[in-house]
């Protein structure tokens, strides 16, 4: 699962990493993020016709969770392949996220230990989701995505079992597309390679939500000699 990912880097660098416009409709402020979270609004990359930039929910409604709180947050890459109404989806609905890195939390017993993986070049990448829109009970209609995750590549696979869609520049091209077909599509949903990420131990300041500031990423003293990611 990926429940939480960042993205600090500033609006001009955003505008021209994607190459893309600010969606008048948007109400995303361009403030640096160092724990976003679901139910928050998060910055989405679309594109039709021309490539433009919105906010969308974290967390997707749909049709079976109408009369409950709860969202879906993740979809695994199996899932888009495997069943009827994700796969519209891939074939419709995708969205691109942009991240300065995402969190992890390794367990040990009990205790659960955060780590921040981020691109090795300091850089931002594009993370594949997927949206939906919903009714709100006021009868506002609400976008709202999903992060589609695929299994690990060797780093993160130290940690968990999961992880985000990290998509190449190539892939986030042909992602974006809606003239894409699904067969390539269903080619991208494969774990982004363990060189294009660093990844160290973080304080457990970003266990907590409202705690959302560099000292989430301030890296730990004490480095256990059980986990090799230095």
């Amino acid at each position: 699962m990926c429940g939480r990912f960042l993205l600090y880097h500033q609006k001009s660098e955003i505008v021209a990493r994607f190459k893309a416009a600010v969606a008048p409709s948007s109400q995303l402020e361009f403030v640096p993020r160092y724990n976003i979270a679901p139910t928050q609004n998060v910055l989405t990359v679309q594109e039709d016709g021309e490539r433009y930039m919105e906010t969308m929910l974290w967390g997707m409604h749909l049709p079976w969770m109408k009369e409950t709180n709860r969202s879906l947050i993740n979809v695994r890459a199996e899932t888009l392949v495997e069943k009827p109404f994700f796969r519209k989806m891939l074939e419709h609905n995708r969205c691109i996220l942009p991240a300065s890195g995402f969190y992890e939390w390794k367990s040990d017993g009990k205790k659960k230990t955060p780590i921040f993986f981020h691109p090795a070049d300091d850089g931002i990448v594009g993370i594949g989701g997927v949206w939906s829109e919903y009714e709100s009970p006021e009868g506002v209609k609400v976008r709202s995505c999903a992060i589609i995750t695929t299994e690990p590549n060797e780093l993160v696979g130290e940690v968990h079992n999961r992880m985000p869609l990290v998509l190449s520049r190539e892939g986030e091209d042909l992602w974006l597309n809606p003239s894409t077909p699904l067969a390539t599509l269903q080619t991208l949903l494969v774990p982004a390679p363990s060189s294009l990420f660093e990844a160290r131990e973080v304080n457990d300041t970003v266990n907590k939500t409202n705690h959302d500031s560099p000292d989430c990423i301030v890296q730990r003293k004490s480095k256990p000699e059980s986990l090799n990611l230095w």
